[in-house]
């Protein structure tokens, strides 16, 4: 009797157990609403923890239709099933028109009556089983913005580029040249768009560009597609909007500085040559004979990749380059080049701007092995660098901008950092405020991790961002 009740029990237990082990979830019977007839579920999908990404990720009030861009596993499993893409705001949940789709992509449009007013939304990629009432699986949440300040996605340029040049024309446009290819393209603030322009002769990365007075451009030397350090230069006609040749430097170089003096003249120093070396020697361009000259007299150091500032009394600070922590002075009216202070740091691929009050802020660059967040600022009364602050993330090749408002916009860049066996690197998105006396504050992302890339502060004050490593067609501007 005790063995059969013993069994009844174990049986029951049994049939609790595969009832539901206790769980409160009930499935709908078969044929109803949102669940699939028996005999036809379909197996699990492969990829239902779908990552995805967007371009753009922002836009401002008052905006078109967007066209707007997914990446991720979109690949379909067996059985019915079927992509959506869902906006949401607070709850609610749109769902947007796709327009194509491929097995890593999905494009979509966000209607222009989305974008109206300020928000921010979620964009999230759902996985649909048939006509069931809920999503067999949903990617992450990416945020897209409608903001009217901060980083706002201008789509993407004609041509994928890194170690460009951009340069603030006098009309207010913006010629962007170069950055691996030869082509150029201006980007006009007016419209929000860009527009194809005459082609250099040749294809360059890494070279220097210079608004002369006459409004032209010359742009000097860089690498071409082979990384070899070119000699050769050419001038934009803004009126004609084409390239044409002028005279070769006396060296070839790449990662040099050009300097618009106040005589008109240009300052072109260091960079790596032809060889791999880096210079010590600097050269001049008359605009009106069209001409180099070398400078007689050497640098005090080799420098590429260093920085160089115009100041106030019309000298010119040279600071850091590879395996560098020193400065030194140019003064045009002896062409003759001088020690000054050292910083407290070696530096490359830093960024030096000067301030409304004279002085000269470092930013961030690399040295021995690592990226650097510090900051110093040079005073050339007493040519003496002073420790001021830090930033929040150490960078390197990104970019600062000087903003009407007093700040340091910082964007991008890359980031070596300590590993756990050997130092590691990181492209940045963040961008960050950095106030001359000494603090700094994040401000968000961009929409894409950039370094090599641009900011030219625009007419209005707004900033244009554009391209960077990969190489990068993107561009957005940031407003404040």
């Amino acid at each position: 009797m005790r063995r059969e009740k013993a069994a009844l029990l174990t049986i029951l237990a049994l049939v609790v157990s595969l009832w539901g082990c206790g769980s409160s979830v009930v499935s709908p019977p078969a044929g109803s609403p949102g669940s699939p007839s028996l005999g036809s579920t379909p197996p699990p999908p492969a990829n239902s923890d779908v990552t995805i990404s967007i371009s753009p990720t922002s836009a401002v009030p008052g905006s078109p239709d967007v066209r707007l861009t997914l990446t991720g596993d979109f690949s379909l499993p067996q059985g019915q099933y079927r992509w959506a893409v869902a906006w949401s705001v607070d709850g609610s949940e749109t769902s947007l028109t796709i327009t194509g789709m491929t097995s890593n992509q999905i494009t979509a449009v966000i209607p222009a009556a989305l974008l109206v007013t300020p928000v921010t939304a979620g964009v999230q990629a759902q996985l649909w089983f048939k006509a069931d009432s809920f999503p067999t699986a949903q990617s992450n949440v990416v945020v897209f913005r409608v903001s009217s300040s901060g980083f706002v996605s201008l789509g993407k340029m004609h041509a994928a580029r890194s170690g460009h040049t951009a340069t603030l024309l006098r009309n207010g446009k913006v010629l962007i040249a170069g950055g691996g290819v030869a082509s150029a393209e201006v980007f006009d603030p007016a419209t929000g768009s860009f527009s194809l322009t005459g082609r250099m002769r040749i294809r360059r990365s890494g070279a220097t560009a210079t608004l002369l007075r006459g409004g032209q451009v010359l742009v000097c030397g860089g690498s071409d597609s082979s990384g070899t350090s070119l000699a050769s230069a050419e001038i934009f006609d803004f009126a004609t909007g084409t390239f044409s040749s002028t005279d070769n430097m006396t060296s070839a170089r790449s990662s040099a500085t050009a300097t618009l003096l106040h005589n008109g003249t240009v300052l072109i120093a260091g960079g790596t040559d032809d060889h791999g070396l880096d210079l010590d020697t600097a050269e001049l361009y008359d605009p009106l004979a069209g001409a180099f000259k070398a400078v007689s007299g050497k640098m005090v150091s080799r420098r590429s990749g260093h920085t160089a500032t115009h100041l106030v009394n019309g000298k010119v600070l040279l600071t850091g380059g590879y395996r560098s922590s020193s400065a030194e002075l140019f003064d045009p009216t002896t062409s003759t080049f001088t020690a000054t202070g050292s910083m407290a740091t070696q530096r490359v691929f830093h960024t030096a701007l000067l301030l409304p009050n004279g002085k000269v802020l470092i930013l961030g660059g690399h040295a021995s092995l690592f990226s650097r967040a510090s900051a110093e600022l040079y005073d050339p009364g007493s040519g003496v660098f002073t420790p001021s602050g830090s930033l929040n993330t150490a960078r390197e090749r990104h970019t600062a901008t000087l903003l009407r408002n007093g700040k340091v916009l910082v964007t991008g860049g890359g980031n070596w950092f300590s590993g756990p066996s050997a130092p590691q690197f990181q492209l940045l998105s963040s961008a960050e405020l950095f106030n001359p006396a000494g603090k700094s504050a994040f401000i968000g992302d961009m929409e894409n991790a950039r370094a090599g890339h641009t900011a030219t502060m625009l007419v209005d004050g707004r900033v244009l961002v554009a391209g960077g490593d990969g190489p990068l067609a993107t561009a957005e501007l940031y407003k404040y």
